[in-house]
């Protein structure tokens, strides 16, 4: 995520929920190879070595989610736009499997504030913007495509010295492996997320004439143990290794934490 200026104005698109909070909103990438399998990330920081997460970042104000979304791949793997093909956003579904339909991008409220709840479903509390006034984080999730030739391209130190740096690592794995390595803040809502990405990846896969036996079923979700260390202390978390199939990259890194 890159340093933004100092204004006495929030930067990005918020959205007041009918909880009365307010949720920043944030664009996500889920990235499958050719053979089906998810790119994860292990953030920075010796305290979230055993966690696994995914390119995100704010939607700043005048700009979409999937601009917003191409900038952070920037910024945070070095990929450029053209290394990368943003398939389609991803929305939730409810209990049937059942799409829920986006009603566009919500009413204007007078204090310049989206109200919509298309995607409440798809916010987490978060701590980083408590100073602001800001609850949580609503995510649009998107469906990319990245190529096992590009995969080689990434880039986890960023170029530019003021952005901070995000990941340690890559690995490929399972798509559920977002869920059952995410942070404990973020374990319901990627739930929701790897939930709804399956028949849109899926759809995505044949299409394509891809592989989708690597990508997994819903029914993963249902029988995920976490592990013991991730029901104590924040910052523990599920061991290394569940839906990870091999280690693609590995650096020193500062330390660091989810965001």
């Amino acid at each position: 995520m890159a340093t933004r200026a100092k204004s006495t104005e929030f930067p990005d698109v918020v959205i007041r929920g009918a909880d009365k909070k307010l949720y920043r909103r944030s664009a996500m990438g889920i990235f499958l190879n050719e053979d089906g399998f998810c790119l994860c990330f292990v953030p920075v920081g010796i305290q979230n070595k055993d966690f696994l997460q995914t390119v995100q970042g704010g939607v700043a104000k005048g700009e979409t989610p999937k601009e917003a979304l191409l900038r952070e791949i920037g910024e945070e793997i070095g990929l450029a736009p053209e290394d990368v093909i943003i398939v389609e956003e991803i929305l939730p579904v409810d209990e049937n499997g059942e799409t829920v339909p986006d009603t566009g991008s919500g009413s204007i409220n007078d204090n310049n504030e989206v109200v919509d709840e298309t995607r409440k479903v798809f916010r987490y509390q978060s701590k980083s913007w408590r100073k602001e006034s800001i609850h949580g984080q609503e995510l649009y999730p998107h469906l990319c495509f990245l190529s096992k030739r590009n995969i080689n391209k990434i880039r986890l130190i960023p170029r530019n010295p003021e952005i901070r740096r995000e990941f340690f690592s890559y690995k490929i794995g399972k798509l559920s492996s977002l869920y059952a390595q995410a942070p404990p803040s973020k374990r319901e809502v990627l739930q929701h997320i790897v939930k709804a990405t399956y028949p849109v990846a899926r759809r995505f896969l044949a299409d394509q004439r891809y592989n989708a036996d690597n990508l997994g079923s819903v029914v993963e979700l249902e029988h995920v143990v976490f592990s013991p260390r991730a029901q104590g202390p924040k910052g523990s978390g599920p061991p290394h290794g569940r839906g990870v199939k091999r280690k693609l990259h590995d650096d020193n890194a500062p330390t660091g934490a989810p965001h």
